[in-house]
């Protein structure tokens, strides 16, 4: 669940302070249990695995949601930085099939033939097996839409109204 070759770590959250962690919880390790065991990952388990990340990788035992974590961290931060805070819901879900292939995989090593990672966290671009990051925006579009909506008022700072400036100009000669 942490990181390894094939599935991205949390950053900032290494193996050994998770597996110290667990090795002493069995709330931990019962979250982990079924991880892996169905090549498709029903939905209890799912949950679990989500969980776990919140609780024992980031350490939120009241937040019921990745959202609803990344607010709690957001609000708790004197220095506020995206890179710190839990992945949202579309992220840690692919991050969780990912590790559950990989779990699976490792739970059913005398298979002669392994299923394959496409559609299990991974993808095929270019000819290559490329993992999934996201499938959802990262904003939903009623956010996004302010965000541009904020970006086209006017600003009071001079940098900003050269910016802005510059950048209408550069939106007009690619229209002319």
């Amino acid at each position: 669940m942490t990181g390894c070759d094939s599935n991205s770590g949390f950053y900032g959250h290494g193996k050994k302070p998770v597996y110290d962690k667990v090795s002493g919880d069995s709330e931990a390790r019962d979250l982990l249990m079924r991880c892996g065991e169905n090549l498709d990952i029903p939905e209890d388990v799912m949950c679990d695995m989500k969980s776990f990340v919140l609780k024992y990788v980031y350490g939120d035992k009241k937040s019921s949601s990745p959202g609803e974590a990344r607010v709690f961290k957001w609000k708790s931060q004197k220095k506020k930085s995206f890179i710190g805070l839990p992945p949202d819901h579309d992220s840690l879900e692919i991050h969780c099939i990912r590790a559950n292939y990989l779990a699976y995989i490792q739970r059913h090593f005398d298979m002669t033939h392994h299923p394959s990672p496409l559609g299990h966290g991974w993808q095929l671009v270019d000819g290559r097996c490329r993992r999934v990051r996201y499938t959802q925006p990262s904003l939903p579009s009623e956010l996004s839409n302010t965000v541009d909506d904020d970006s086209n008022s006017d600003n009071t700072s001079d940098e900003s109204d050269v910016d802005s400036d510059s950048d209408s100009e550069a939106s007009s000669s690619d229209s002319e």
